[in-house]
């Protein structure tokens, strides 16, 4: 996957192919293909290299991260939890 930016001074441009359109100034990711065409339109398109995370956004991914997993094993826990013991003013006779 490759990231490009309209940077076209027309403004937003439809891409029918892809049924998309890129409003001006817009960052996009796409396929490699499909960006390595856009970008022989060298005045339209230029590619956006992916800024290395600081060490902050490192953590608050990872503990976003962290969050989801921990979430996901509440709820696998929680569904299978067997069902409580009816009360004995509950049980049948």
């Amino acid at each position: 996957m490759k990231t490009v930016k309209n940077i076209s001074p027309l403004g937003a441009l439809a891409i029918p192919a892809l049924r998309l359109e890129v409003a001006a100034g817009a960052i996009v990711e796409l396929t490699n293909a499909a960006a390595d065409l856009l970008l022989e339109q060298a005045t339209n398109f230029v590619e956006v290299k992916k800024a290395p995370l600081t060490d902050e956004q490192k953590k608050a991914k990872a503990d976003a991260a962290a969050k989801k997993r921990a979430a996901t094993a509440a709820a696998t826990k929680t569904a299978a939890a067997p069902a409580a013991e009816p009360a004995d003013s509950q049980k049948e006779i």
